[in-house]
């Protein structure tokens, strides 16, 4: 072992034993010292028919012993057991199929981590310090080891006096632990991994910041730099995904319904007025043991992002991205151009899916506007200026509806420039500095954003369900409508928020712009931070004014609109519902909220961009006089220069 795995020997060591790792490190002092186990085939071919073997027994097995509770009970449990056990065996015969049957993705992983590490010693002349992994892999062995003589002493209690005997039913719950064991190893040993990751990318980050190396060495410290953080993104997108992604993906589908059966279990143990301690302790220790798996992988993960994030300008912005991808509002995506830098274009199929999206919103609208002329006898009932609004509000939700997939779609390339434009101004920051921009701010309010949503569309989408529920056969026609609503505006709360990041990223750019402006006078190149200061505030004010005005703009001026009339609306019903014998207060508090909410994306748009405006402001009244006095210098070094070499008289 390595300096790099030596701190995880006890956890490798384990893993052999259970016969899930199948990578060695070979004897000779090559730059891959990580490869295949021999009779790597042979160890595959058994390892495989054992378990095929067992999940088939586990299946007969389990459906002899609970054959007659299957006949007895006509309710969910069956179905949840016999899926369940199935995953089981998935997940069982996956195993072998991962850790022998793509074992040179492993060994790929060990080898760049080595690569790495090597990297570092000789740039530096230090090593890298993997305690914390060591200690994690530490606290994962005794964590399974301990958790399994527990459960190992409980299915041994249980299964004692069982009628079908010990040996049938005790040996599928060695399957059980052992598979459970085996994914416990197999995502602790991810989790390592995924430190280890962290702590090189750590150490790389603190030599591109370093401030002390000399200016010839700049050059070869961005060459490291690039050349590391591209080899730790291959490793992870060619190998730890495919090595790892498969048994996360079928144990996150196990887990779901390990947990089903343990609490359906549960319900019959206080059914049938069972006091067993230790029973009600194990069905629920054991979902808590496979949930913390998961939990741990998904923190080290968003940990991981958190590091390419602080390098990555719209990383920042991810989880904004992935949302609005699965609402099918985002037609690009990033991929690297002809130089090898990072740029965004559109995305696979783009037309095929806006031709799909427009052909659904065309559809939508349609029973919406239907759906509301059907009410206008009623609406005609409550006042004259009832049906006039209601109709406008529905023409107006419409046309919102409308431009969001026609934007999205038709302007995609203007964002694709903008996004493009703001990496590179960061690209260009960090190259004169030395430093990157701190976009902490731009990621919280992502956060924010995004969990506004969620938390004001979950408790819409319960008031819609409880306010229509006892309506009968009307339920599913209303229901719709009121998906509809929250669709678009869910829809305009993440455009929006993007919109919101990018004008304070251009912010953030601009005040790191005025930073380095000030520091004119002290600055022995002048002509190149002059240069600088010209390009990088005209690429600002283009994607400002080409791209991002053209994309957002007709998407806030149609929604300032539907706003307006939303808030007449929902005073409406408000004043209505206030003034009615019942006065609901969920109803009440309904119709404050929305508009609220309508009024607060705008708000904090308008904000915003006041706030790039002010930066434009302080940018002119900092830039502008240090331009003159810099021109005029300028003029005056260039009149001694022509009057040292022609002889001509003093200035005038």
């Amino acid at each position: 072992m390595d300096v790099v795995f030596q701190h995880l020997r006890v956890l490798i060591r384990c893993m052999r034993l259970l016969g899930i790792f199948g990578v060695q490190r070979r004897r000779s002092t090559v730059d891959n010292p990580y490869a295949s186990v021999g009779a790597v085939k042979i160890k595959f071919v058994i390892f495989f028919s054992a378990t095929v073997l067992g999940s088939a027994y586990t299946i007969v097995i389990t459906l002899l012993v609970y054959n007659v509770s299957f006949t007895e009970r006509f309710d969910i449990y069956p179905i949840v057991m016999t899926t369940h056990i199935v995953t089981l065996c998935v997940v069982l015969c996956i195993l072998p199929w991962q850790t022998y049957g793509r074992n040179t993705h492993l060994a790929a992983i060990l080898n760049v981590f080595h690569r790495n590490e090597k990297d570092l010693i000789a740039f530096t002349g230090s090593a890298s310090n993997y305690g914390r992994a060591g200690r994690l892999a530490t606290v994962i062995v005794w964590n399974g080891v301990l958790f399994h003589v527990f459960f190992h002493t409980y299915y041994i209690f249980e299964t004692y006096n069982f009628a079908h005997g010990l040996f049938p039913f005790y040996l599928v719950c060695c399957l059980i632990m052992y598979e459970d064991l085996a994914t416990e190893y197999l995502l602790g040993l991810c989790d390592c991994f995924l430190l280890i990751a962290r702590i090189q990318l750590e150490r790389l980050v603190s030599i591109a910041r370093h401030s002390e190396i000399e200016d010839h060495q700049r050059e070869l410290r961005v060459l490291f730099y690039v050349d590391m953080n591209n080899r730790i993104c291959c490793m992870l997108r060619d190998n730890l995904c495919p090595y790892f992604g498969p048994i996360i993906l079928t144990f996150c589908a196990y887990v779901c319904l390990e947990a089903a059966v343990c609490i359906l279990d549960l319900f019959d143990v206080f059914s049938a007025g069972n006091n067993s301690i230790l029973q009600m302790l194990a069905n629920v220790l054991w979902p808590l043991s496979n949930l913390k798996k998961l939990i741990i992988l998904l923190l080290y993960v968003e940990q991981l992002n958190a590091m390419y994030a602080n390098m990555h300008v719209f990383g920042n912005l991810r989880v904004l991205i992935r949302c609005l991808r699965l609402m099918g509002l985002l037609s690009i995506k990033r991929h690297c151009g002809a130089d090898g830098k990072p740029l965004f274009g559109t995305t696979s199929y783009a037309a095929l899916k806006f031709t799909g999206f427009f052909i659904a919103t065309v559809l939508g609208c349609g029973y919406l506007i239907s759906q509301g002329s059907q009410e206008y006898d009623v609406l005609s009932q409550k006042g004259a200026i009832w049906p006039i609004v209601y109709v406008v509000h529905n023409v107006t939700f419409s046309v919102v509806f409308f431009v969001l997939p026609w934007q999205t779609f038709r302007q995609r390339y203007r964002l694709a420039a903008a996004m493009t434009a703001l990496y590179q101004n960061e690209a260009d920051l960090v190259k004169l500095t030395g430093n990157g921009t701190n976009y902490r701010i731009v990621s919280l309010l992502a956060t924010v954003v995004m969990w506004n949503g969620v938390i004001l569309h979950v408790f819409f989408h319960s008031y819609y369900i409880s306010q229509n529920y006892s309506t009968g056969n009307d339920f599913l026609p209303i229901y719709f409508r009121s998906w509809l609503f929250m669709y678009v505006d869910l829809a305009m709360e993440l455009i929006l928020g993007v919109c919101d990041c990018s004008l304070l990223i251009a912010r953030l750019q601009l005040e790191r712009l005025v930073g380095i402006a000030k520091d004119f006078a002290s600055s022995a190149e002048t002509d190149r931070l002059l240069q600088f200061h010209v390009e990088l505030y005209g690429k600002i004010v283009n994607l400002l004014r080409l791209d991002l005005s053209p994309y957002f703009g007709p998407i806030v001026l149609s929604f300032c609109v539907y706003v307006c009339l939303e808030v007449a609306v929902c005073s409406l019903d408000a004043h209505s519902l206030i003034g009615s014998k019942d006065r609901p207060i969920m109803a009440v508090l309904a119709n404050i909220m929305w508009p609220l909410s309508d009024i607060k994306k705008l708000s904090a748009l308008l904000l915003l961009g006041e706030g790039v405006n002010v930066m434009f402001s302080v940018y002119e009244d900092e830039f502008i006089p240090l331009y003159t006095v810099s021109c005029f210098f300028m003029y005056i070094d260039l009149a001694t220069e022509c009057s040292s070499r022609y002889g001509f008289g003093a200035i005038g």
